[in-house]
Formats: structure tokens, sequence, C-alpha cells
């Protein structure tokens, strides 16, 4: 992979080369190498905190629209 960071002159923000479409599909190959499934374990870890991520919003939007409601004297 050939990443060479350039500083342009005008700007001063660091430029990044366009990385080869071999080496970007040889670092897709060798990721999904090392890559494997999650264990069930892991799947109930991931959705238990998807489903406390949900509950969370939820309560804090039924919390802004009590105080809404209170705030604003009634429906």
């Amino acid at each position: 992979m050939r990443l060479n960071v350039n500083k342009a002159p005008e700007r001063g923000a660091p430029q990044v080369d366009e990385v080869g479409l071999r080496e970007f599909l040889s670092s897709c190959a060798r990721m999904l190498k090392r890559a494997r499934k999650p264990s069930r374990r892991e799947i109930w870890l991931m959705a238990r905190i998807c489903v406390i991520g949900v509950v969370a919003v939820g309560l804090v939007g039924f919390v802004i629209r009590l105080l809404m409601l209170s705030l604003m004297g009634g429906a």
C-alpha cells in the first residue's frame, strides 16, 4: 500500500495519494482472511447493546415529550 503524505504549500493540509486498485483488492483479501464469524455470545452482546440503545433513545424522546406537554399546558 502506498500512502504518501505531502504538505500542500498553499493550504498546509496533507494530501494522500490514491491507493491503486490492486493494492486495495489485496488489502481487502487480507482483511477477509483474518475475519471470523462472531460467536453466539458476541451476537447476544451486540443485540443487547442495540436494544439498550434503542430503549435509551426512546426514553429520552418520551421524557422530552412529557416536558414539552407540561410546559405547553397540556394537550
